[in-house]
């Protein structure tokens, strides 16, 4: 939006809308193709020799291509059908915990807007304590964090949002340690059967305070269960 219309620096207007894609972080593209440095091209259709021809019937001759095609997310080191996929992602409940499963955690599996030093940090201490929060629980400590906080399969989101959300989960998780000692070995009477399968249904958000206040809750519900 800083930079004006696509169209200014012969590039196609998305046909998406915003951030529904990934996007790319870089403050002098814009510059170069505006200066002539970088040259916008469509689709290759086709290679003959060092000979590329592109969709709109224009050719180029190249020395060099480098093929950025991306990434596909996969777990050859696990049984991946221990994952629900969506979209080519499987359903995270903020980009770690995943539903149904105690002691398995995804870290680094999240593509933020911009810098991620902040998000690494307070992300690995909120990693630490879930897995000395699980040691207190009977059951998934993501099938309880996933009744406030559903798994989602986007892996794009600003470094604010991640951050803010990273701050509700220790707090949600905080709670269920506090009444885990309280209870005792009372916590063993904890309903430990198996979350179902997470279903993807659209969200208008993050919860919000109020909403997450309710996670005080929980607990004192999964034992009146």
């Amino acid at each position: 939006m800083s930079c004006g219309r696509y169209e200014r620096y012969g590039l196609k207007k998305p046909d998406h809308k915003l951030f529904a894609k990934d996007v790319t972080v870089n403050s002098s593209l814009m510059y170069a193709l505006l200066h002539g440095k970088v040259r916008p091209r469509p689709e290759i259709t086709r290679f003959d020799g060092s000979t590329v021809h592109f969709a709109d019937s224009t050719t180029g001759e190249y020395d060099t291509i480098l093929w950025a095609t991306g990434f596909r997310t996969r777990s050859p080191f696990l049984d991946e059908s221990m994952f629900v996929w969506e979209n080519g992602q499987p359903l995270l409940i903020e980009h770690v915990l995943v539903p149904r499963y105690a002691n398995l955690y995804i870290w680094g599996l999240v593509a933020p807007r911009s810098g991620a030093g902040k998000i690494i940090s307070h992300g690995s201490d909120f990693l630490a304590e879930a897995v000395l929060a699980q040691r207190l629980l009977p059951v998934p400590l993501s099938d309880l964090v996933a009744r406030r906080m559903p798994a989602r399969s986007s892996i794009l989101a600003g470094s604010a949002e991640i951050l803010t959300r990273i701050r509700l989960l220790r707090w949600i998780v905080r709670r269920y340690c506090r009444q885990a000692r309280l209870l005792g070995g009372g916590v063993a009477s904890w309903s430990a059967h198996r979350a179902p399968a997470p279903e993807r249904r659209p969200r208008a958000g993050f919860p919000d305070t109020a909403d997450v206040a309710d996670a005080a809750g929980l607990a004192e519900a999964e034992l009146s269960a």
